[in-house]
Protein backbone atom coordinates (compact mmCIF):
# COMPACT_ATOMS: atom_id res chain seq x y z
CA UNK A 1 0.00 0.00 0.00
CA UNK A 2 1.42 3.36 -0.98
CA UNK A 3 0.47 6.99 -0.71
CA UNK A 4 0.80 9.94 1.65
CA UNK A 5 0.01 9.54 5.31
CA UNK A 6 -3.29 10.85 6.67
CA UNK A 7 -2.89 14.12 8.55
CA UNK A 8 -3.70 12.29 11.77
CA UNK A 9 -0.47 10.29 11.41
CA UNK A 10 1.80 13.22 10.65
CA UNK A 11 4.23 13.87 13.48
CA UNK A 12 6.59 16.72 14.41
CA UNK A 13 10.33 16.16 14.36
CA UNK A 14 11.64 14.56 17.53
CA UNK A 15 15.11 15.97 16.93
CA UNK A 16 15.74 19.67 17.53
CA UNK A 17 19.48 19.62 16.79
CA UNK A 18 22.30 17.52 15.47
CA UNK A 19 25.70 17.07 17.10
CA UNK A 20 28.29 16.41 14.41
CA UNK A 21 31.88 15.21 14.76
CA UNK A 22 34.45 15.04 11.94
CA UNK A 23 37.00 12.46 13.08
CA UNK A 24 40.49 11.36 12.05
CA UNK A 25 41.84 8.03 13.32
CA UNK A 26 45.49 7.09 13.61
CA UNK A 27 46.94 4.55 11.20
CA UNK A 28 46.56 1.01 12.49
CA UNK A 29 43.74 1.94 14.90
CA UNK A 30 40.72 1.76 12.60
CA UNK A 31 39.57 -1.68 13.67
CA UNK A 32 39.74 -0.90 17.38
CA UNK A 33 38.10 2.49 16.82
CA UNK A 34 35.19 1.02 14.87
CA UNK A 35 34.65 -1.77 17.37
CA UNK A 36 34.69 0.73 20.26
CA UNK A 37 32.33 3.20 18.63
CA UNK A 38 29.86 0.69 17.19
CA UNK A 39 29.58 -1.66 20.15
CA UNK A 40 30.34 0.60 23.13
CA UNK A 41 30.24 4.35 22.67
CA UNK A 42 27.33 4.86 20.28
CA UNK A 43 24.93 2.48 22.08
CA UNK A 44 25.76 4.15 25.40
CA UNK A 45 24.36 7.45 24.11
CA UNK A 46 20.87 5.94 24.02
CA UNK A 47 20.96 5.83 27.81
CA UNK A 48 20.34 9.59 27.60
CA UNK A 49 16.69 10.57 27.13
CA UNK A 50 17.62 13.48 24.88
CA UNK A 51 19.53 11.39 22.32
CA UNK A 52 17.00 10.19 19.74
CA UNK A 53 19.38 8.94 17.05
CA UNK A 54 23.01 8.34 16.20
CA UNK A 55 24.89 7.29 13.06
CA UNK A 56 28.46 7.23 11.81
CA UNK A 57 29.75 6.90 8.26
CA UNK A 58 33.12 6.32 6.61
CA UNK A 59 34.79 8.42 3.93
CA UNK A 60 36.44 5.53 2.12
CA UNK A 61 39.54 6.25 0.03
CA UNK A 62 37.52 5.55 -3.12
CA UNK A 63 34.77 8.02 -2.19
CA UNK A 64 37.33 10.59 -1.07
CA UNK A 65 39.12 10.36 -4.40
CA UNK A 66 35.90 10.47 -6.40
CA UNK A 67 35.00 14.03 -5.54
CA UNK A 68 35.17 14.87 -1.84
CA UNK A 69 36.44 18.37 -1.10
CA UNK A 70 37.47 19.78 2.26
CA UNK A 71 39.50 22.61 3.70
CA UNK A 72 42.00 22.02 6.48
CA UNK A 73 41.74 20.38 8.94
CA UNK A 74 38.73 18.46 7.61
CA UNK A 75 40.82 17.18 4.70
CA UNK A 76 42.20 14.60 7.16
CA UNK A 77 38.83 13.19 8.21
CA UNK A 78 38.00 9.47 7.97
CA UNK A 79 34.59 9.37 9.67
CA UNK A 80 31.66 11.64 10.45
CA UNK A 81 29.24 11.00 13.32
CA UNK A 82 25.85 12.65 13.76
CA UNK A 83 23.75 12.42 16.91
CA UNK A 84 20.17 13.70 16.83
CA UNK A 85 19.20 15.57 19.99
CA UNK A 86 15.83 16.48 21.50
CA UNK A 87 14.71 19.47 23.55
CA UNK A 88 15.48 20.83 26.05
CA UNK A 89 18.82 21.21 24.30
CA UNK A 90 20.64 22.76 27.25
CA UNK A 91 19.80 19.74 29.39
CA UNK A 92 20.48 17.25 26.60
CA UNK A 93 23.89 18.72 25.79
CA UNK A 94 24.86 18.90 29.46
CA UNK A 95 23.93 15.23 29.89
CA UNK A 96 25.73 14.36 26.64
CA UNK A 97 29.01 15.97 27.69
CA UNK A 98 28.86 14.67 31.27
CA UNK A 99 28.21 11.15 29.97
CA UNK A 100 31.24 11.39 27.68
CA UNK A 101 33.44 12.53 30.56
CA UNK A 102 32.20 9.68 32.76
CA UNK A 103 32.92 7.11 30.05
CA UNK A 104 36.41 8.53 29.55
CA UNK A 105 37.12 8.37 33.29
CA UNK A 106 36.01 4.74 33.22
CA UNK A 107 38.61 4.02 30.53
CA UNK A 108 35.97 3.67 27.82
CA UNK A 109 37.11 6.30 25.34
CA UNK A 110 39.25 5.75 22.26
CA UNK A 111 42.53 7.63 22.50
CA UNK A 112 43.78 7.23 18.92
CA UNK A 113 41.24 9.58 17.39
CA UNK A 114 41.07 13.32 16.77
CA UNK A 115 37.84 15.22 16.27
CA UNK A 116 38.71 18.16 14.04
CA UNK A 117 35.29 19.75 14.42
CA UNK A 118 32.56 18.83 16.89
CA UNK A 119 29.48 20.79 17.82
CA UNK A 120 25.72 21.11 17.75
CA UNK A 121 23.52 22.81 15.15
CA UNK A 122 19.77 23.30 15.27
CA UNK A 123 17.59 21.43 12.78
CA UNK A 124 16.69 23.96 10.09
CA UNK A 125 14.48 21.92 7.76
CA UNK A 126 13.76 18.31 6.83
CA UNK A 127 12.43 16.78 3.61
CA UNK A 128 11.78 13.26 2.36
CA UNK A 129 12.06 12.24 -1.28
CA UNK A 130 8.66 11.24 -2.71
CA UNK A 131 9.93 7.75 -3.54
CA UNK A 132 10.85 7.15 0.10
CA UNK A 133 7.16 7.47 1.13
CA UNK A 134 8.04 8.11 4.78
CA UNK A 135 7.70 11.34 6.74
CA UNK A 136 10.75 13.66 6.77
CA UNK A 137 11.28 13.07 10.47
CA UNK A 138 11.92 9.35 10.08
CA UNK A 139 14.28 9.50 7.09
CA UNK A 140 17.39 9.09 9.31
CA UNK A 141 15.99 5.84 10.70
CA UNK A 142 15.47 4.08 7.35
CA UNK A 143 18.10 1.51 6.36
CA UNK A 144 20.49 3.40 4.14
CA UNK A 145 23.66 3.11 2.13
CA UNK A 146 25.34 6.29 3.33
CA UNK A 147 25.05 10.07 3.35
CA UNK A 148 26.16 13.06 1.35
CA UNK A 149 27.34 15.84 3.66
CA UNK A 150 28.00 19.51 2.99
CA UNK A 151 29.43 21.88 5.58
CA UNK A 152 29.71 25.51 4.54
CA UNK A 153 29.25 29.11 5.56
CA UNK A 154 25.55 29.58 6.28
CA UNK A 155 25.42 33.10 4.89
CA UNK A 156 27.58 32.62 1.79
CA UNK A 157 26.22 29.25 0.67
CA UNK A 158 22.89 28.43 -0.99
CA UNK A 159 19.77 28.52 1.14
CA UNK A 160 18.19 25.35 2.51
CA UNK A 161 15.33 25.37 -0.01
CA UNK A 162 17.75 25.60 -2.94
CA UNK A 163 19.88 22.81 -1.52
CA UNK A 164 16.85 20.65 -0.84
CA UNK A 165 15.47 21.04 -4.34
CA UNK A 166 18.81 20.17 -5.94
CA UNK A 167 19.50 17.17 -3.72
CA UNK A 168 16.03 15.62 -3.64
CA UNK A 169 15.96 15.45 -7.43
CA UNK A 170 18.86 12.99 -7.50
CA UNK A 171 17.91 9.27 -7.65
CA UNK A 172 19.16 7.38 -4.63
CA UNK A 173 18.54 10.25 -2.19
CA UNK A 174 15.93 9.29 0.43
CA UNK A 175 15.73 12.67 2.12
CA UNK A 176 17.66 15.71 3.25
CA UNK A 177 17.94 17.67 6.48
CA UNK A 178 19.76 20.94 7.00
CA UNK A 179 21.20 22.18 10.29
CA UNK A 180 22.17 25.78 11.11
CA UNK A 181 22.47 27.87 14.25
CA UNK A 182 25.12 26.71 16.68
CA UNK A 183 24.19 25.52 20.16
CA UNK A 184 25.53 27.35 22.09
CA UNK A 185 25.54 30.35 19.74
CA UNK A 186 29.30 30.83 20.08
CA UNK A 187 30.08 27.12 19.74
CA UNK A 188 32.57 25.56 17.28
CA UNK A 189 29.90 25.31 14.55
CA UNK A 190 28.89 28.98 14.71
CA UNK A 191 28.18 30.45 11.27
CA UNK A 192 28.03 27.06 9.54
CA UNK A 193 25.28 25.10 7.80
CA UNK A 194 25.36 21.30 7.59
CA UNK A 195 23.36 19.59 4.86
CA UNK A 196 22.81 15.86 5.32
CA UNK A 197 21.29 13.84 2.48
CA UNK A 198 20.47 10.27 3.47
CA UNK A 199 21.05 7.77 0.64
CA UNK A 200 19.39 4.52 -0.34
CA UNK A 201 21.20 4.11 -3.67
CA UNK A 202 24.74 3.09 -4.53
CA UNK A 203 26.97 5.72 -2.83
CA UNK A 204 29.40 6.01 -5.74
CA UNK A 205 26.62 6.49 -8.28
CA UNK A 206 24.75 9.01 -6.14
CA UNK A 207 28.00 10.82 -5.37
CA UNK A 208 28.71 11.36 -9.06
CA UNK A 209 25.21 12.75 -9.63
CA UNK A 210 25.39 15.06 -6.60
CA UNK A 211 28.84 16.32 -7.52
CA UNK A 212 27.49 17.26 -10.94
CA UNK A 213 24.36 18.89 -9.50
CA UNK A 214 25.89 20.95 -6.69
CA UNK A 215 28.46 23.72 -6.54
CA UNK A 216 31.42 23.29 -4.16
CA UNK A 217 30.69 24.31 -0.57
CA UNK A 218 30.89 28.04 0.07
CA UNK A 219 33.55 29.42 2.43
CA UNK A 220 33.07 32.59 4.44
CA UNK A 221 34.52 35.41 2.29
CA UNK A 222 36.15 36.76 5.44
CA UNK A 223 37.52 33.37 6.42
CA UNK A 224 35.98 33.60 9.88
CA UNK A 225 33.32 30.90 9.97
CA UNK A 226 35.43 27.78 9.84
CA UNK A 227 36.20 24.89 7.51
CA UNK A 228 34.19 23.53 4.60
CA UNK A 229 33.46 19.96 3.56
CA UNK A 230 31.54 18.14 0.83
CA UNK A 231 31.55 14.43 0.24
CA UNK A 232 29.68 11.15 0.18
CA UNK A 233 30.31 8.70 3.00
CA UNK A 234 29.30 5.05 3.17
CA UNK A 235 27.26 3.27 5.81
CA UNK A 236 29.31 0.97 8.02
CA UNK A 237 28.61 -2.75 8.31
CA UNK A 238 29.25 -3.49 12.01
CA UNK A 239 30.55 -6.94 11.13
CA UNK A 240 32.87 -5.83 8.31
CA UNK A 241 36.66 -6.07 8.66
CA UNK A 242 37.03 -2.23 8.73
CA UNK A 243 39.95 -2.51 6.34
CA UNK A 244 39.40 0.58 4.19
CA UNK A 245 42.64 2.25 5.28
CA UNK A 246 44.93 -0.77 5.66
Amino acid sequence: MTGPLPDTMAAPLRAAAGFVSFTEVEAGAHRSYNEWHLFDHLPEQYALPGVVGGQRWVLTPALAAAGATASAPLDRVHYVTLYLLAEPLDVTLTDFFHHGIALAKAGRFHQQRTSHLAGALRVECAHAAPAALVQPGVVPFRPGTGVHLRLEDAAAGPGPSDLGDAVLGVPGVAGVWTFAGAVPEDGPTAGLRLTCAWLDGDPSTVDAALTAALLPPAPDPGGASGPTFAGTLAAIDPHAPFGWFD
